[in-house]
């Protein structure tokens, strides 16, 4: 996004706070339980967008001159003040929703920062997506409930592959910009066509995971319909994701990231005792 709010990095911001809000409110949570749930996610999404446009500012002005750091809509200054009060804020809000919530956001927001200050440029851009991805519904689960998920091992299983693609799907969003700007993740490190099929791989692997975790679990309508839709949306975004055009490729990643949220809610309401019953 190129104007002032690109800064914020609004759609998995602005994901990661619905997903937040909606897994607590699965979980039993009230409704003002779950919007601060929701606004702690935003405002340290909202920081870890801020702080990796900063430390990429001098590769943005090669390949992405057009963010609002790069472009001069907003200081350094000011993206600064902005991260630091947002990520301080959002810690604060998650204690105030218990202290295992807000260690899951600690352990969250840490990741989010290994992988603006250094990862995003290695072969291991992956791994803050796979640790940070499941803290999501499980920050949501503790604000209500005060504790982790039942089954939380899977939950990792199936959060960390679908971080590791969600990882990869970014990177070929990216990779025209990485490219120009001489350095990225795994995606360019790996090459177009060989980070595609590996893509395939994993959002496979995922779906298939899922599935066979909520067969053992309690499949219903709760969690089939979910399913049903996820599925779709990711093989689209997979497809998206071997585009020529960037801002297809853009879309093809935002897409998985909607199926995975939902594959999250289908996992939830398949395997969590007494939920929805």
């Amino acid at each position: 996004m190129p104007g002032p709010l690109g800064l914020l990095h609004p759609f998995p911001s602005a994901l990661n706070a619905l997903a937040a809000a909606t897994f607590t409110l699965l979980a039993g949570g009230s409704a003002a339980t779950a919007g601060g749930a929701a606004l702690a996610m935003a405002l340290l999404q909202t920081s870890i967008g801020s702080v990796n446009d900063l430390c990429d500012l001098e590769r943005d002005r090669l390949g992405h001159p057009e963010k609002p750091l790069p472009s001069g809509r907003v200081g350094r200054g000011v993206a600064t003040g902005y991260a630091t009060v947002a990520g301080g804020s959002g810690l604060a809000l998650s204690a105030a929703l218990g202290p295992l919530a807000a260690g899951i956001a600690a352990a969250g927001l840490a990741a989010g920062l290994a992988y603006d200050g250094r990862l995003s440029r290695t072969a291991w851009s992956w791994l803050p997506y796979a640790v940070g991805l499941p803290l999501v519904p499980a920050f949501g689960w503790a604000a209500a409930r005060q504790q982790l998920p039942a089954g939380f091992p899977a939950l990792i299983a199936l959060g960390s592959l679908a971080g590791a693609g969600l990882a990869i799907a970014n990177g070929l969003a990216d990779l025209d910009a990485d490219a120009a700007a001489g350095g990225g993740g795994l995606a360019l490190q790996l090459g177009r066509r060989a980070s595609w099929r590996l893509l395939v791989v994993l959002q496979t692997a995922l779906v298939l995971l899922a599935i066979g975790v909520m067969i053992a679990g309690r499949p219903r309508l709760t969690s089939v319909l979910p399913l049903a839709l996820a599925i779709p949306v990711i093989a689209l975004g997979v497809v998206a994701s071997r585009a020529t055009a960037a801002a297809v490729r853009e879309r093809g990643w935002e897409a998985q990231a909607v199926g995975v949220a939902l594959l999250a809610v289908a996992w939830l309401t398949a395997t969590q005792p007494g939920l929805l019953a």
